[in-house]
């Protein structure tokens, strides 16, 4: 897979070639991989170490995307919102 998806001009508006779809197919194939590759890690360390997988998943997401404080929010907000539906306020 190549980098130069833009390197190449189209014939017509909106004409992709059949090289630059191939390779863009074999960029989703190989991110489905990884993605199916990365959920599988999360649920086995979850799993080892008590936690949910999705908050595994969530907090490296948040990790790598510099978006730590977003997540931290987010857990605030949830558990807010879960205290005021056990004390149905």
């Amino acid at each position: 897979m190549t980098d130069d998806f833009n390197l190449e001009s189209p014939s017509a508006p909106g004409h992709v070639t059949e090289r630059v779809i191939l390779e863009l197919r074999q960029a989703c194939a190989t991110a489905a991989d990884y993605a199916g590759a990365f959920s599988d890690a999360c649920k086995e360390q979850a799993e080892k170490h008590g936690i949910k997988p999705g908050a595994l998943k969530r907090f490296i997401k948040a990790l790598e995307n510099d978006k730590l404080d977003d997540a931290e929010k987010e857990a605030e907000d949830l558990q807010e919102l879960i205290a005021a539906q056990r004390t149905g306020a």
